[in-house]
């Protein structure tokens, strides 16, 4: 329930920053101010391309610390989840039958 509630919070912007910082880190590559690494050819086809683990890795570290590190600018009841929100009086039945 929780971790649930922690992604329907956080995650739009854990999305949002995680590309951000991808899309920045890959420009940073492709203008060589980071270093790059071989690419392994595994085929004897495949060609000897430059690849890196910049964008990946920083897209991912940027969105996992967002999603559980963000505060929500609302409180968060946690039982939000649990009972139905689309009504005062059913969200009412709902924290008393809780």
């Amino acid at each position: 329930k929780a971790m649930i509630l922690i992604l329907i919070k956080n995650g739009l912007h854990a999305c949002i920053l995680g590309t951000l910082a991808a899309l920045f880190m890959s420009v940073l590559v492709f203008f060589h101010h980071l270093p790059d690494i071989p690419r392994l050819a595994i085929f004897q086809t495949d060609s000897a391309e430059r690849t890196s683990i910049w964008s990946l890795t920083t897209g991912m570290l940027v969105s996992s610390a967002t999603l559980l590190l963000r505060r929500p600018q609302q409180t968060v009841f946690l039982d939000n989840i649990c009972i139905d929100q689309s009504s005062e009086l059913s969200k009412a039945e709902g924290i008393l039958n809780v």
